[in-house]
C-alpha cells in the first residue's frame, strides 16, 4: 500500500490533489509524520485517499475492515448512545475516530462529549441506524472522510455486512443477545475502597463462566502500595457479583490486556477459588498474605 512513498514531500505522479494549497500542505505534513515515526494503516489509507480517490478506495476500505476505531460519549458508561451529528443535508452522521487524539477538535466543540468506546468498525457499520452517515475524524483536514447514508449501503454491501432495521445506534455497544456482558478484557477501571493516596485500577483480563461459579472476571490490580515494595497484582479471579458490589468505575473501555498467562496457569492446575469479596477486600487479603512472608 505504501511502497510508492521513498522519502520526505515524495507523491505519485498520478495523484489528483484536494483543491486547496493548504490541504496538499497538510497531506505534506502527515505524510512526514508517516516518515518520522510508525505508520497506521487506516491513517496510512486515509492519507492516499486524500490523493487519488479512485486509486485508494479499495485499500481504505479494507484498513477499515480491520481497524478498531473510537466513539465519543457523554456519560463514562459504555450503554450510552455515542455523540451523533447532522450534516447540512439534515441526516444523521456519526463521527468516529481512528487515534484518540483525532477527537480534541471534536471534543472541544462538544465538551459535554468526553469518553470513550472503542469497537471494531464492522461492528459500529452493522449497528448503524439505516439512514444514518458516517464521518471518521470530523475536523480534521487529512486523515478524514465523510460517508453520507447510501456511501454507507454501499459500504455495508462491500464488506457483506447484514442490514437489519430494527438496530439503532442506540444497541451499538450490544454484541450478542442476550445483552453484551458488562465486564470485557481490555477494560480499564478505578477502584474505590483502598488506602488513601494510591489510585489503583483494575484491568480486565479474561472473562469465562463455569459450571459451578458461574462468570468468572478475571482481573490484574495496579497503582497498589504492596508490603513487598511491589505495585501489581498480575492476576486475580473474581466472581461477577463481587465486581457489581466493589464500587468501581469505568474509565477507559478499551486498551492493552496485560499478561496473564503463568498467574491463570497456576490458579487453573490448582483448581484454584475465586473471590466473592469486593476487589478491595480482596487486595487487603494478599496485603496480608505478603505481609505475613516478610
Amino acid at each position: 500500500m505504501f511502497g510508492f512513498f521513498k522519502k520526505k514531500n515524495e507523491v505519485p505522479s498520478q495523484a489528483k490533489w484536494p483543491v486547496s494549497e493548504s490541504r496538499a500542505k497538510a497531506v505534506f505534513k502527515q505524510f512526514e509524520e508517516f516518515a518520522e515515526g510508525e505508520i497506521d494503516p487506516l491513517e496510512g489509507a486515509l492519507t492516499m485517499f486524500q490523493l487519488n480517490q479512485e486509486r485508494y478506495l479499495e485499500p481504505v476500505i479494507v484498513a477499515l475492515a480491520k481497524a478498531e476505531v473510537e466513539l465519543l460519549l457523554c456519560e463514562n458508561d459504555p450503554s450510552t448512545a455515542p455523540l451523533m451529528l447532522q450534516s447540512d443535508d439534515g441526516f444523521a452522521m456519526m463521527p468516529i475516530f481512528s487515534q484518540r487524539r483525532r477527537s480534541e477538535k471534536c471534543r472541544s466543540q462538544f465538551p459535554e462529549y468526553q469518553f470513550f468506546l472503542r469497537a471494531p468498525f464492522t461492528v459500529i457499520l452493522e449497528r448503524l441506524k439505516p439512514g444514518a452517515g458516517l464521518v471518521i475524524n470530523p475536523f480534521e483536514e487529512v486523515v478524514t472522510w465523510t460517508m453520507p447514508p447510501e456511501i454507507v449501503e454501499h459500504l455495508k454491501d462491500a464488506l457483506g455486512i447484514p442490514k437489519d432495521p430494527d438496530l439503532s445506534v442506540e444497541k451499538l455497544t450490544e454484541r450478542e443477545s442476550p445483552p453484551a456482558a458488562k465486564y470485557l478484557p481490555g477494560q480499564v477501571w478505578k477502584i474505590s475502597g483502598l488506602e488513601s493516596g494510591f489510585e489503583a485500577e483494575l484491568t480486565v483480563l479474561y472473562v469465562e463462566t463455569k459450571e459451578q461459579t458461574g462468570t468468572i472476571v478475571h482481573i490484574a490490580v495496579s497503582g497498589l502500595n504492596l508490603p513487598n515494595g511491589g505495585t501489581t497484582i498480575s492476576h486475580m479471579p473474581f466472581t461477577e457479583d463481587a465486581l457489581d458490589r466493589s464500587g468501581i468505575v469505568l474509565c477507559r473501555s478499551f486498551g492493552p490486556v496485560p499478561s496473564f498467562f503463568e498467574g491463570y496457569k497456576q490458579w487453573s492446575e490448582a483448581n484454584g477459588g475465586v473471590f466473592s469479596v469486593t476487589v478491595a477486600e480482596g487486595v487487603e487479603c494478599i496485603r496480608t498474605a505478603l505481609s505475613a512472608q516478610l
